[in-house]
């Protein structure tokens, strides 16, 4: 199924994604100087980020072996549907930091006066994959809690409704708070933290997204299991792997949880 055509597909979203994520790119080939062309970018960046996230989840789709049932299809609108929502805000939020919070980070520019070697690259790709799965996995279990807020109730079970009916395109049918706070936020961190070269930071955040969508997929890609997490709910809170699931003792296992809870309750 994954034939060349794919492989271009995916190549087009790469270069959809490193374009919506990076103004400076756009700003070489159309000069715009005034705040207000930010609008400008910002819709083309969001139909960029929608393409990417189309070409992606339908793929995963495509050929997922599923029987595509009434539910299983009305479940993927309901989804795609959230999804846009999400999506366009996520991509407000984006842009807005790239535009008007970046230039004031410690490391806005680091590379420009250091040299970008393997070693600095490896540094970036271990720095990106730690901080972004702490990031997400302590801030997937705040959108568990019940008290004093009830950020389940308010907020995660929007992503949680799906449950059997669970496809690609879940990655972005959350809660657009949820959404802004474990999307861009998380990756936002980073390059306040530690340099991060900005072409491979937003490489990293195409194969973070990708990666994500092929979780809800629930097949080969779902290396982490994330679809357990669907139906025991309490289990599997990371991204990447399992780390701090183990440290926490939420990993999922057949023993521990044969008889845990479903949809509903932790």
């Amino acid at each position: 199924m994954f034939n060349r055509h794919t492989l271009f597909l995916l190549v087009l979203s790469l270069l959809s994604w490193i374009v919506q994520a990076n103004p400076d790119i756009i700003r070489r080939i159309i000069p715009f100087e005034t705040t207000k062309d930010v609008l400008i970018i910002n819709c083309g960046a969001i139909f960029s980020y929608l393409m990417t996230y189309m070409i992606v989840a339908g793929l995963f789709e495509y050929t997922n072996p599923n029987e595509k049932t009434k539910e299983r299809t009305e479940g993927m609108y309901k989804q795609i549907a959230l999804s846009t929502q999400s999506i366009v805000l996520c991509v407000c939020y984006a842009i807005l930091w790239m535009y008007y919070v970046d230039p004031l980070l410690p490391y806005y520019g680091y590379y420009d006066v250091h040299e970008y070697s393997v070693v600095e690259f490896l540094k970036n790709l271990f720095c990106y994959l730690f901080i972004f799965d702490t990031w997400f996995y302590f801030t997937h279990r705040l959108m568990h809690l019940r008290s004093p807020i009830n950020f389940w109730k308010h907020f995660h079970m929007t992503h949680h409704q799906f449950v059997d009916d669970t496809t690609a395109f879940a990655q972005d049918a959350v809660h657009w708070v949820e959404a802004i706070l474990q999307g861009p936020m998380g990756h936002n961190l980073i390059f306040v933290l530690v340099p991060m070269h900005p072409i491979a930071g937003q490489v990293f955040g195409f194969l973070t997204s990708v990666y994500a969508i092929g979780a809800h997929d629930g097949r080969m890609f779902d290396f982490n299991n994330h679809i357990k997490h669907h139906h025991f709910v309490s289990v599997n809170y990371g991204l990447y792997w399992g780390f701090w699931d183990y440290v926490f003792g939420t990993r999922w296992t057949d023993g521990k949880y044969v008889h845990a809870n479903k949809l509903g309750s932790d």
